[in-house]
């Protein structure tokens, strides 16, 4: 069955066998992961990959769900490539890696095919950001009240990066607002290592990973982080990297 015109270019995210309980999967695309594709052969930087690159980002194009006058963007969390039916729910996390896939394409490319999906696709996110006292972070989607730490290290690399593009204050302040989250109530101080969410002490794996690239990558100084030493964001980064050893590795090689 061949694609709809709405969804040429989509990767399909699973390819069980034929059979397979669940094979509904077969013809699901998820955000997140055309997002990855994307950025992983935009940073192999083969020229001969750059048809690939585009038509993953047409197809991405084609499944946003646009709002107020198309000013704004949202990714759904998958869509069909065969029917072009999308889910109605979108998180933030996913839609920041679509966010940041766009961003990249524009700065590696230099090509500005993509400029107002990029735009909307922030606008989006900068609908997430709840500044009351209670909170300051952004939600994890449209119906989503709590914040996630791994989806702020997403939308903190997302919106750095799209605010050097456009040299927008608007923008750097929110990826600064990410980042003051991340170091701040997102941080658990007692243990040394990234808490599951606002309000969430509990820990997980991908927080302790992606939190240690967040304290050690590139721009990584940006805002409430500014004012926090190099050495310093060596030694959170270190002692979360060193939780994940104990806590994930360590126990699970330890003899029954």
């Amino acid at each position: 069955e061949s694609a709809s015109a709405a969804t040429v270019g989509s990767l399909v995210s699973y390819d069980p066998p034929a059979g397979t309980a669940g094979s509904w999967w077969r013809d699901r695309a998820y955000a997140y992961d055309q997002a990855a594709a994307a950025v992983a052969l935009l940073l192999h930087g083969d020229a001969q990959l750059q048809p690939t690159v585009e038509a993953i980002l047409q197809g991405v194009s084609a499944a946003l769900v646009w709002e107020q006058d198309a000013s704004i963007a949202a990714a759904p969390f998958y869509w069909d490539v065969t029917s072009g039916a999308a889910s109605a729910t979108r998180f933030t996390g996913a839609h920041a890696w679509v966010t940041y896939a766009f961003a990249l394409f524009e700065l590696l490319t230099g090509s500005r095919e993509h400029a107002a999906t990029l735009d909307a696709l922030c606008g989006w996110l900068a609908a997430r950001y709840d500044n009351s006292t209670d909170k300051e972070c952004f939600v994890g989607g449209a119906n989503v009240a709590w914040c996630s730490t791994e989806h702020h290290i997403d939308i903190y690399f997302a919106l750095s990066l799209s605010a050097w593009l456009r040299r927008s204050d608007a923008l750097d302040s929110l990826a600064r607002a990410a980042a003051a989250a991340l170091v701040g109530p997102l941080w658990h101080a007692g243990e040394a290592r990234f808490n599951q969410g606002l309000g969430d002490s509990s820990s997980a794996l991908d927080c302790q990973t992606w939190g240690a690239l967040f304290l050690l990558g590139h721009n990584a100084t940006t805002g409430a982080a500014a004012a926090m030493p190099a050495s310093e964001r060596g030694e959170r980064a270190a002692s979360a990297l060193a939780y994940m050893h104990s806590t994930f590795y360590a126990k699970q090689q330890a003899p029954a």
